[in-house]
């Protein structure tokens, strides 16, 4: 075994897809009902204490360590701001994502009302609160804090990014939601990687599915911009394909911005740190001049690292691992795998 922790990170996710599997189908069986239990057991039991209580038994043998490896950091006002407007520029990608590949899969005699999530019917408040904030926070938790975090704390950033991005694609068992998804959580994992936290995560994914809630009801109730929205998707998706590439590459566009200015203030915000630390622990007074030259040397190098164009470091640095670490990384993806073809198959039939 080339990597243990690796090993018990992958046994880890896998412990937790597989629950999540069981509670769907207790569901469908209605052996469990579809409500506040579900939702708790899925959220707060299984992609949140659970990544938890195991990575520290596992990983750190210590809470507050887990806490850290997670990414529990805190963020600058400035990063928080642009956080929130890649949410909202990611939240109109990803739905215009999604419509295509519905479009695509429709083709196929798919049909999505056939597979329908476990889902709380209850009004809007306790809506924000089951489908945005508490999936906000316990799916990045298990995905992009315990899986990602966790696996570039070992040294394998690059396969904590690709492999987390895939698993929450899988994670949310449906062929229509698996497209979506799986580039959502490539994106926010980028973030997390930039910004050393996982905060912006968390943020981001609170605005996509804060904002599929306001518009789900906002028609219903007259909330502003909804019927805006409603009336440019008809156009985009049934008259003119020229305006429907227009729009979504200005959100490219504007999301490219978004992302550049995010790594900016990340990287403004690691190089004031980094100066401030290394000048309250400067003590040069009794130092040589080679001393001197080396901690300059020392402090050049830091700094660099810091700078925009070298804060986004997303490699491997240890050695590959061997199948036998990633043997529950393959039976996740099996498993999801599995299922996620079995709702393409329900949907069109």
């Amino acid at each position: 075994m080339q990597n243990k922790k690796i090993f018990y990170i992958n046994l880890i996710y896998y412990i937790c897809l597989l629950s999540v599997a069981l509670i769907f189908v207790l569901g469908y069986f209605d052996i469990i009902d579809n409500s506040y239990l579900s939702t708790f057991l899925i959220q707060g039991v299984v992609m949140l204490a659970m990544p938890i209580i195991l990575y520290s038994l596992f990983v750190t043998k210590n809470v507050k360590q887990t806490f850290n490896h997670f990414g529990f950091k805190k963020i600058s006002f400035t990063v928080l701001l642009c956080s929130i407007g890649l949410g909202f520029v990611l939240f109109f990608i990803n739905n215009y994502v999604a419509d295509i590949f519905y479009t695509i899969l429709a083709i196929f005699g798919y049909d999505n009302s056939v597979n329908v999530a476990l889902s709380v019917n209850t009004n809007i408040g306790i809506e924000f609160l089951l489908t945005a904030i508490v999936p906000g926070i316990c799916e990045e938790v298990l995905h992009r804090g315990m899986f990602m975090r966790g696996s570039s704390k070992q040294g394998y950033t690059r396969y904590g990014l690709l492999f987390s991005s895939i698993l929450f694609g899988l994670m949310h068992l449906n062929i229509q939601q698996f497209f979506y998804a799986m580039i959502l959580g490539a994106l926010m994992g980028v973030v997390v990687i930039v910004a050393d936290s996982i905060y912006p995560a968390m943020i981001i994914h609170f605005m996509n599915n804060a904002l599929s809630i306001y518009f789900s009801y906002g028609l219903d109730y007259g909330w502003p911009f909804t019927e805006l929205k409603a009336t440019i998707e008809s156009a985009i998706f049934s008259t003119n394909l020229i305006l429907c590439i227009a729009i979504i590459s200005g959100l490219i566009f504007l999301l490219l911005i978004l992302y550049k200015m995010l790594v900016r203030a990340i990287a403004r915000d690691k190089h004031k740190k980094m100066a401030l630390k290394l000048a309250k622990d400067l003590k040069m007074d009794d130092m040589s001049y080679i001393e001197m030259q080396a901690k300059l040397d020392e402090i050049g190098t830091v700094l660099e690292k810091t700078s925009p164009q070298n804060v986004l470091s997303i490699k491997n640095t240890a050695k590959p691992l061997k199948f036998v670490d990633k043997i529950f990384l393959y039976s996740s993806i099996v498993l999801g795998a599995l299922i996620t073809i079995c709702s393409f198959i329900w949907g069109i039939l």
